[in-house]
């Protein structure tokens, strides 16, 4: 669900009428509220919007700040940043640190949306590299290299619970063949539940869910409630798929996260398939 961050430090006569404004045109759910620059940051890890309106002069850190931080990370290469600004000037150094677009106060409604929508356009199109074409979910390179590394490091700061979920449909392919795309979009419809979840497709038969804020027993639970949707799931052209789960939680050891959760998801079928394990480490 593509999602617009309203960052503000003025409340009353500028970020509430703006939410109110935009919650009209794209709805209340997609709107998302900051009043500073950190607080700004902190969303954008948490909620991944797509478009973030980003006033220039604000407490804690400014919009400035905010917006060259942002362009420093490549895992927010595809956000459109909207700067908002009262003053006369700078309009270069937003630029320059790679704002979209610059909005005057008092600004427009219907300026600022056709900006807005323009930046959900863009913002779609700039993250297409990321994404397996098939499955429409995050490709492994991206996951690896841009999501599993900010998501592992935003934990280890903030002594957060965090799991992942490696599983492989239990089905063999044959050498030199493909496997079949109608199934692969299918099981990807069945494992993004969540808005804060990442999932990834690895190639193969082989998914990656990310889980922040989870607990191991809260992703054994979350597994199991996958596995078992799987397996009740009618797949066309399959008398019936089953899927092998394994599961690794945040610890000292990040490196080898995915590894313990693909090493239970080996154990796991070898058992026989459809079946839940976790890490023995974990």
């Amino acid at each position: 669900m593509p999602k617009i961050l309203i960052v503000d430090d003025n409340e009353k006569e500028i970020r509430r009428p703006l939410v109110r404004q935009l919650s009209r045109v794209f709805g209340d759910d997609k709107i998302l509220e900051a009043e500073n620059g950190q607080q700004a940051l902190e969303t954008v890890e948490r909620e991944h919007p797509m478009v973030v309106l980003l006033d220039v002069m604000m407490p804690i850190m400014d919009g400035i700040s905010a917006c060259r931080l942002l362009r420093s990370k490549p895992q927010y290469a595809g956000i459109y940043v909207i700067m908002l600004t009262g003053r006369e000037g700078g309009l270069a150094e937003g630029l320059e640190i790679g704002a979209d677009a610059y909005v005057r106060k008092p600004y427009d409604i219907e300026e600022l949306t056709a900006y807005v929508r323009k930046g959900l356009n863009q913002s779609k199109e700039r993250s297409m590299p990321a994404m397996d074409p098939v499955t429409g979910l995050f490709n492994e390179s991206f996951f690896m290299e841009s999501l599993l590394v900010g998501e592992l490091a935003r934990a280890a700061r903030y002594e957060m619970n965090f799991s992942v979920i490696r599983l492989r449909l239990d089905l063999t392919l044959n050498e030199g063949s493909e496997p079949d795309d109608e199934l692969l979009r299918a099981v990807a419809r069945l494992l993004v539940f969540r808005e804060s979840d990442r999932v990834a497709y690895f190639g193969g038969y082989d998914f990656v869910v990310m889980l922040p804020y989870t607990a191991p027993t809260n992703a054994m639970a979350i597994a199991q409630r996958l596995c078992a949707k799987i397996t009740a799931t009618g797949f066309p052209g399959y008398d019936k798929v089953t899927a092998s789960f394994g599961i690794a939680s945040f610890d000292s050891a990040q490196s080898l996260l995915l590894q313990l959760a693909e090493d239970a998801l080996n154990q796991a079928q070898i058992q026989g398939g459809g079946v839940v394990r976790l890490a023995d480490s974990a």
